[in-house]
This record gives C-alpha cells, structure tokens and sequence, in this order.
C-alpha cells in the first residue's frame, strides 16, 4: 500500500518531526508571523472590495432585483441537494441538471 511505503521511508512519526522542532528559531517565528500578518491584510482588502461593490450594487438603481437575486441565490444553496439529484428517470440516471430535475 501506499501509506505503507511512505511511512516505512519517512521513520517513525516521532523521528520526523524531531527536525522540525529544531528548525523553530525566532527568526522562523518573526518571518511565520510576518507571513500571517501580511495574508490577512490581503484577504481583509479582498473582503472590503468585494462587500463595496456589493454595496454599490444595492444602492443603484436596481438594487431591489439584485437583493431578490442574492436571496435566491442563498435559497437554492440551502436547499435539500438529495431532492433533486437522487431521484433519477426513466432510464436510472441521475439528472444532473436542476431544470431538468
């Protein structure tokens, strides 16, 4: 098997992760943090450009239709998925599109 082979390459669980304990400087530490910081800015400013156009879109004009559109959206998502694709037709396939099931 597969995982047989790599544990019988890599050693024991204890004698892999011996090294990695040592490689744990302060200096890995500050560049791991540093690493962090830096991919949670970048996700807070994707976040905040999303949600402002978002916003944008619900201050316009046709903001009605597209608040209707977010919340259908929403519905179908929490919907049962087993409603529609575990009945299958006439033949015993599964219909894999939503119109057609």
């Amino acid at each position: 098997m597969a995982v047989d082979r790599r544990r019988e390459s890599e050693g024991s669980r204890e004698e892999v992760a011996l090294p990695r304990v040592s490689q744990k400087t302060a200096d890995n530490w500050q560049k791991y943090q540093e690493a962090k910081k830096a991919a949670k800015k970048a996700v807070a400013f994707a976040k905040a450009t999303h949600y402002g156009d978002v916003n944008e879109k619900l201050e316009s004009h046709d903001g009605n239709r597209y608040l209707y559109r977010l919340a259908k959206n929403r519905h179908r998502q929490t919907e049962d998925i087993e409603t529609f694709f575990g009945i299958g037709d006439e033949h015993g396939h599964l219909p894999m599109n939503r119109k057609e099931a």
